[in-house]
């Protein structure tokens, strides 16, 4: 169990009993006390630290038949944070606020079971157990509107200001715009903070949904309610939270796995089986069965913490057994899997130019042959092949583009833009000639293949940024497997975005779900910071501003996945199956989306 101070301990114990005794009990209630007959006894567990835990992470439960209640004690920790304290500022109290009410509320849904399903036949229960998951959240929220009802009732039950709607200067807020106004900045946050948040977001157990599912079905219930009631404020700002969790559908719709490990690791990788996790230096590399890991489901794991140092800054696979990585100092290295051994290592510090423009490495999907890296040398754009045992080959961008024979250029006018993979792990560089923009297919040798005059002309899709010394050119299409480039317009401050053939005139552009109010489209093209192919003919694309979005070409589908862009450490990997990772560097969690060549269940 999680100590609690007793500030925690007369918080939870007030909210519990106050709720009680509007339901007309009082009964006693003991949080985290040896269990007595006769009384509520509740319980806050440190699951993620007991191998045999009452409770999945990110769970609770009610057992009749003790009449106790289980709650995972990350609803009530955001890092060192303690979610039931006041916060000193009140900065942090607008984040830790709603969290606290959704505790709070997952409490209610809990007491609800008891209310309403006490004695229950567990056979019985179990045939009923969508119902009764339904029936308890219907009652939290009948509940929590009593208790926001009146002052007197919020602070005998511990429950904080609003963050937003001011009673005395908007005039009188009713009890759903109080519950909606903590509820949609606690949605906001779980929605943005996939991996900031101390729950597991996006995985179900076997009776409870995926927290941001859970979420969703809330906001149903409040939305019935705010209409039953005719509550125009609470609707409005109902609209704006389900916007929010519009941007997370489609990552409930995959169902991903979601795995916990017991340390930090520094680099994550998958290929046609296995998904290889990298711990500290000079010690064993994980790999665990993808065909283990169910669709949508927890799982937490062990990984060796032998004491060396964090140095990686990228990995993927070499020769069998083999993995490479490339060292914060420079050096590349080959790694035995199952010792962790270094067998052999190169100085790449001499070999990728100097700091003219930002170095950037891209992992095509695997299993491949190949990686590459982009750099420059007095200016000129080049790009480095890296096979998988460890051997370097560099190219000078305006040679692979003077060697194609499809089309002449003058090499005295020619500009390098972006070095790219397509949704096949293809590469291929973009290059602009006198105003006009193109597009050169490469082999994965790097063998120039066929170029395609864009119908992107001009400079303005192209926007650059420094990044210290160096300058970085931002991307301006992706591509997929057949290597048709597309472009992203809209407005991504309102998440109004579409996709476009770069190529060829398109009537019907896949347009993204809309995530707040239509402005119209934009004219520009929005700059994009990284694409990542994940196999079935399907991209990442994270822009550089505005969110980050799954580009399936072949359903013509964009999907939001992120409302803010991927920031530095965020990562993603995919094979040629169409699985994919998702997760943060020296975290302990990834989210693992499998393809439907894998089993995925839709």
């Amino acid at each position: 169990m999680r100590q609690l101070d007793p500030n925690e301990t007369h918080a939870l114990t007030s909210f519990i009993a106050t709720l009680l005794r509007t339901e007309g009990s009082n009964d006693l209630v003991a949080v985290n006390q040896l269990h007595k007959p006769g009384r509520l006894n509740v319980y806050i567990v440190n699951s993620d630290k007991s191998t045999v835990a009452a409770i999945p992470k990110g769970n609770a439960a009610y057992v009749s038949s003790s009449d106790v209640i289980f709650i995972d004690a990350s609803y009530f920790r955001l890092g060192s944070r303690n979610v039931l304290a006041v916060a000193e500022n009140a900065l942090d109290e607008n984040v830790l606020a709603p969290l606290r009410v959704y505790a709070y509320f997952v409490l209610a849904h809990e007491l609800g079971h008891r209310q309403l399903h006490r004695g229950w036949w567990s056979a019985l229960a179990h045939l009923r157990g969508s119902s009764r998951e339904l029936e308890a959240d219907a009652f939290a929220i009948r509940v929590l509107q009593t208790l926001y009802s009146t002052e007197t009732l919020r602070r005998a039950a511990h429950i904080p200001e609003t963050v937003s709607t001011l009673s005395g200067f908007f005039g009188d807020v009713t009890p759903l715009q109080r519950i909606v106004d903590h509820l949609s900045v606690a949605v906001s946050f779980l929605a943005d903070e996939l991996f900031d948040s101390p729950f597991p977001i996006l995985s179900q157990t076997r009776d409870h949904p995926a927290f941001l599912g859970r979420f969703q079905s809330l906001l149903k219930g409040l939305g019935d309610a705010a209409n039953a009631a005719g509550d125009e404020d609470a609707i409005r700002k109902m609209s704006v939270a389900r916007s929010v969790l519009a941007s997370t559908t489609y990552l409930l719709e995959l169902r991903p796995s979601e795995i916990e490990f017991n340390n930090h690791f520094q680099y994550a990788y998958i290929d046609g089986s296995k998904l290889h996790v990298v711990g500290r230096d000079k010690q064993p590399i994980l790999a665990l069965d993808l065909a283990e890991l169910q669709p949508g489901r927890q799982y937490r794991r062990v990984i060796q913490d032998m004491g060396g140092e964090p140095t990686a800054r990228y990995s993927w696979p070499g020769r069998p057994g083999e993995t490479i990585t490339l060292r914060r100092d420079g050096r590349l290295v080959a790694i035995k899997g199952e010792t962790g051994d270094v067998l052999s290592e190169v100085d790449l510090r001499s070999k990728l130019g100097d700091n003219s423009c930002v170095k950037q490495f891209i992992l095509p999907p695997q299993p491949s042959d190949y990686a590459y890296a982009t750099f420059c040398e007095a200016g000129r754009a080049s790009v480095a092949i890296i096979g998988k045992d460890g051997s370097i080959r560099h190219r000078q961008i305006k040679d692979l583009v003077t060697e194609s024979k499809s089309i002449g250029f003058d090499i005295r006018i020619l500009l390098p833009r972006t070095f790219d993979v397509d949704a096949a792990g293809r590469p291929m560089i973009t290059f602009s000639v006198g105003g006009e923009n193109y597009r050169l297919a490469l082999s994965p040798e790097l063998i120039p293949q066929t170029t395609v005059r864009m119908l992107l002309s001009g400079e303005g899709i192209w926007h650059t940024r420094r990044v210290g010394p160096a300058q970085l050119i931002e991307k301006a299409t992706v591509s997929d497997a057949a290597g048709e480039a597309f472009f992203l317009t809209g407005s991504p401050i309102f998440r109004n975005v579409e996709m476009h053939s770069a190529e060829k005139a398109d009537t019907e552009p896949p347009t993204s779900e809309k995530l707040g109010p239509s402005v119209g489209r934009g004219p520009d093209t929005l700059p994009i910071a990284a694409s990542y192919p994940i196999g079935d003919n399907r991209v990442i694309v994270n822009l550089v501003e505005g969110g980050a979005y799954l580009a399936d070409f072949s359903k013509k589908r964009l999907s939001p996945i992120r409302r803010q862009s991927f920031g530095p450490g965020e990562q993603i990997a995919a094979n040629i199956e169409g699985d994919w990772i998702y997760y943060r560097k020296y975290d302990r969690r990834v989210l693992v989306f499998k393809g439907a060549r894998s089993g995925k269940s839709h």
